[in-house]
């Protein structure tokens, strides 16, 4: 009988924490970092996105972040063959990894950090 009632109280308790357990990896906020940066540090985990508009006539874009061992774990690579394509794009990053932002003269509009909602507490 106890160890029925504990298995309910577990089922009951990790069913009404499910759904805030799926929402802690969606972005919370928007940090909006200078478009010229070519490195970056986030603070907690959460996303780098990027936007590029049709006016902004850079050939190339180049995101990667690195883990602890200097190996990329997520990267964002795109060309553009005429330079005039709006594109919009986020990658996954750790809280302190490094983040290294490549891109050819005017391709970045805009560049910012999103923090995860789990991680910005």
């Amino acid at each position: 009988m106890l160890k029925s009632l504990i298995q309910l109280f577990a089922e009951m308790f990790l069913q009404s924490k499910s759904e805030w357990v799926a929402s802690q990896g969606f972005p919370e906020r928007r940090v909006q970092l200078s478009p010229e940066l070519t490195q970056y540090v986030p603070p907690h985990d959460g996303y780098i996105g990027i936007y590029k508009n049709s006016a902004n006539t850079g050939k190339f874009i180049d995101v990667y972040a690195l883990n602890a061992t200097n190996s990329i774990f997520a990267r964002l690579c795109v060309g553009f063959t005429e330079g005039l394509t709006t594109y919009s794009e986020i990658i996954p990053v750790r809280k302190g990894c490094k983040v290294v932002i490549a891109n050819a003269t005017n391709s970045i509009q805009e560049l910012w950090f999103s923090p995860a909602i789990g991680s910005d507490k």
